[in-house]
Parts: structure tokens; C-alpha cells; sequence
């Protein structure tokens, strides 16, 4: 299909050290194979599962395997890093509960990385929902700009198209723009580290600490998001 490599297959993103916890992101297919997950070495590791499905009964095929299921949808309004932005008609309510989940799956994952674990973040296809959550660890806990998250990512997940939503692009501009702002003060290396006004989920900082290439890339797809669909809607 258009957009998928035929070594789909390596789907590591990256390995960190000085633990060697390595990150990966999937799609469902992979994450539902036994096979692959035992040659990539996850089967006694951790996922999360960025599908909307209830919590119990996820990981039942293989028990052994950590999974915490963060229940977010591949819609443009889905606040999936707990920013209320009125462009997108996020509710105020929900992007509320978002930034306290997504707090909680990132450090999740982190735990995982710094005990030298295998890290799989999957959604559908692994473009949109899992390529952000992804995106957002390494920005937040390894100070990688989103432009370098997202290019990583795309070259070495599941698919080149990732994060094709606008909303969810949108996010990813609004926290790296935030800490960018915190990182001024606060050598910001966990959420813990961030400033404490930082629990709010309306941010009112400046946009100056993005950089031109995310606020370039929302601004093209907020004008083809009338014609191309999000990739992993389902």
C-alpha cells in the first residue's frame, strides 16, 4: 500500500541509553503477533495501546506483556496531549481528563525506557495517535525538537505519514512551544520537572518557542484537511 516500507517490519524507533530501553511504534497487526513481538524481544515488556477499547481484557492473548490501553480516538477534535483548543472544539472537560492520562502513560513508558525495557506505543496503523504519544516522550523526557521526533518516527515506524491530523499536530506544537518556554528556566527532563502552572490545560504562553517547521506543516494541513483524511481513522 502507498506509504508503507517494505521493511515495516523494524519498527524500533530508537534505543536509549545508557539503559538500552528501546521504543517502538506499531500497528495493530504487530502488536496482535505473537511472532513479531517475541522477535522484537516485547513479550515481557510494556505497550500502550492508543485504541479506543475497554482497559480489561487488552493484553488477554499474552499476559505476560505489560499494556496500559490510553482510550483516545483519531478525531480532530481528541485533545490526545491535554491542550483545550478552541480551533478543534476540544471540551474543556475532556481535555482536562487527557493531561492527567497522558502524564500517566508517559511516565509509564519512561519507567520502562530507564529499566531498559521494550517500550510499544500502537494505535490502528501507527500513524496518528501512537506517532504523537511517541513523539511527545521523546520531545518531553530526551529534549527532541518535534520536527526530529516526527523524522524519526516516520522513517523508521510502520508507515512515512505520520501525525496527518491536524488537531493532533496542533498539540505537538503547543508542547513543544511550552517547553520550549519552561526550558528558558527549568532544565525540564520529566513531567515533574515542569513548572507548576504547567497542570493547567489551556496554555497562554508564546508560540515564538515553536519552530517554523511544525507551525508550517499545521498550516498545510489545516488547508488539505477538507480532502485527506486522518490515516488512522477507523
Amino acid at each position: 500500500a502507498k506509504g508503507k516500507r517494505a521493511d515495516k517490519d523494524d519498527c524500533l524507533i530508537v534505543k536509549l541509553q545508557p539503559t538500552g530501553g528501546r521504543l517502538f511504534v506499531g500497528n495493530r497487526v504487530r502488536a496482535s503477533s505473537k511472532a513479531w513481538l517475541s522477535q522484537a524481544d516485547l513479550l515481557e515488556g510494556r505497550a500502550v495501546r492508543c485504541l479506543r477499547e475497554p482497559a480489561s481484557g487488552s493484553n488477554a492473548a499474552y499476559p505476560e506483556m505489560r499494556c496500559v490501553v490510553y482510550e483516545v480516538d483519531d478525531v480532530l477534535n481528541e485533545p490526545i496531549l491535554g491542550y483545550h483548543t478552541e480551533a478543534e472544539g476540544c471540551l474543556f472537560e475532556v481535555a482536562g481528563l487527557r493531561r492527567m492520562q497522558v502524564k500517566q502513560v508517559l511516565d509509564y513508558m519512561h519507567k520502562g525506557v530507564t529499566s531498559g525495557e521494550g517500550v510499544l506505543v500502537h494505535c490502528r496503523h501507527g500513524a496518528n495517535r501512537s506517532a504523537t504519544v511517541a513523539a511527545a516522550y521523546l520531545m518531553m523526557y530526551h529534549r527532541y525538537s518535534a520536527k526530529d521526533a516526527l523524522e524519526l518516527i516516520a522513517s523508521r515506524g510502520p508507515t512515512r505519514h505520520v501525525c496527518r491530523q491536524p488537531g493532533f499536530t496542533r498539540q505537538l506544537l503547543l508542547l513543544e512551544a511550552e517547553l520550549g518556554e519552561a526550558r528558558q528556566t527549568v532544565d525540564v527532563r520529566r513531567w515533574q520537572d515542569m513548572p507548576g502552572e504547567w497542570d493547567a490545560i489551556i496554555y497562554e504562553g508564546s508560540l515564538d518557542f515553536a519552530s517554523p517547521f511544525m507551525s508550517d506543516r499545521l498550516a498545510t494541513q489545516l488547508r488539505q484537511s477538507d480532502t485527506v483524511p486522518g490515516v488512522d481513522a477507523e
